[in-house]
């Protein structure tokens, strides 16, 4: 999935145990850096975890879940 500028929702089913969602910078267009965030909510909508990142052009941002 490519990120466009814009806030959207993506539904991920976590296994139990450990889960890692991973942002990779493909390129980055005219304004560089580039961002990504991440907000994991429970069932009931209560935030659970957040992040921000600048990443730039084959770097990775990572961030680990564990679901019990």
């Amino acid at each position: 999935m490519a990120l466009k500028g814009d806030f959207f929702v993506i539904d991920v089913d976590l296994v139990e145990g450990y889960n890692t969602i991973n942002f990779v910078a493909l390129n980055e267009g005219t304004s560089s850096p580039n961002t990504a965030e991440l907000k994991i909510y429970d069932k009931d909508g209560n935030l659970l975890a957040s992040n921000k990142w600048l990443i730039r052009t084959g770097f990775k941002a990572s961030l680990s879940i564990y679901k019990e």
